[in-house]
């Protein structure tokens, strides 16, 4: 047998780079870069600079609806699987978009052992392409070599459903060093609630409308992200008047570092939820959180010194971003990194590439 090339060769390969993703896509590659050839494989439109790491781009769609759509083109596969075989990897990392047809054709014909990402072992309720992503890619987490998650409490359930599959727990690395960047001396933190992120059901959005609706005349609301506000979303939002900014658009890094300094409180009132980034990011600005107490959010919340709530419950929230918004919260620089995480990544991808 010849011995195995060093460094390994390790493509990822990302489907799509919203505002959760994109900051994952860029950073992990970079950190990856210390230890191995890195090669990353994303959408035509991720414009991110990686250093260290090979970029080759494919065409997808702005959105997972419409990437879904133009997945379902058969030359969009050949051209895939052609840049990821021209990388010749000892392993290849199915970053996200696990359950999209592109997936399913990697693990059928990608030609090397595969890592999966599973970000969220439940499909968000209320949104119809998580749902078909997720029952489409147990075809690809079955003819994964291993599948990576972010935290132990979801490892029992993977088991069950993969038994014998090699269940790797990495935690979710901070990208707070993205946003801090862009932070500015001097501002000046408002009596002001914040909800930053892409607008979805999931998210609670409701249940911080009717929250705000609560709370004093002079604590204003921050609604900041793309997404479809529903009917009753829109009939709460226009009830608040002054009181409510509504953002309904993708903010940009420089735009959210500013939201956070300026913001008295960050809130998460998600109706389900696996993880976020978010929690990790207003700790490093310093930014109390109020979060449901769902998904992980049950056991990094506190540990950050945030403060959760019963999910679905308008008039807990309120009261707790009113104590929250008197409460200063130390700033927490001690978070795990994508560098400091970077040779947990690389003993996995040597376990499944021996």
């Amino acid at each position: 047998m010849s011995a195995r090339r060093e460094p390994l060769r390790i493509t990822i390969v990302a489907m799509t780079v919203g505002f959760g993703s994109a900051p994952y896509v860029q950073m992990l590659p970079e950190a990856l870069s210390r230890y191995a050839q890195v090669s990353l494989v994303a959408p035509k439109h991720f414009n991110d600079p990686v250093a260290g790491a090979a970029v080759f781009k494919f065409r997808t769609g702005i959105s997972p609806k419409h990437a879904l759509l133009q997945s379902l083109k058969p030359w969009s596969h050949i051209d895939l699987l052609r840049k990821v075989r021209a990388t010749q990897p000892d392993v290849i990392h199915i970053l996200n978009g696990y359950g999209y047809p592109w997936a399913l054709a990697i693990a059928a014909l990608g030609g090397a052992p595969i890592i999966t990402t599973l970000h969220d072992p439940s499909p968000h309720p209320g949104n119809r392409v998580d749902a078909v992503s997720f029952h489409s890619g147990k075809i690809t987490l079955a003819r994964s070599a291993g599948v990576h998650i972010h935290d132990a409490m979801f490892r029992e359930e993977l088991q069950q459903r993969f038994p014998g599959k090699p269940i790797f727990v990495i935690r979710h690395p901070s990208f707070a060093s993205r946003y801090l960047k862009h932070a500015k001396p001097g501002m000046i933190r408002n009596r002001s609630v914040l909800f930053f992120g892409r607008v979805e059901y999931y998210k609670g959005i409701e249940t911080l409308l009717r929250a705000g609706a609560l709370l004093p005349d002079d604590v204003s609301l921050t609604v900041a992200g793309a997404g479809a506000l529903s009917e009753t979303e829109q009939q709460l939002a226009a009830a608040l008047g002054p009181r409510l900014t509504l953002l309904n658009r993708f903010i940009e890094d420089d735009e959210a570092a500013c939201l956070l300094q300026q913001a008295g409180v960050l809130a998460l009132p998600y109706l389900q939820a696996t993880q976020s980034s978010l929690p990790l990011i207003a700790a490093a600005f310093g930014l109390p959180t109020v979060a449901s107490a769902v998904g992980t959010f049950v056991t990094e919340v506190p540990e950050l010194g945030g403060v959760l709530v019963p999910q679905g419950e308008p008039r807990a929230l309120s009261d707790a971003l009113l104590r929250q918004l008197d409460a200063p919260a130390p700033i927490r620089n001690d978070q795990e990194t994508f560098d400091d995480l970077a040779p947990r990544f690389m003993e996995m991808y040597r376990v499944v590439a021996a």
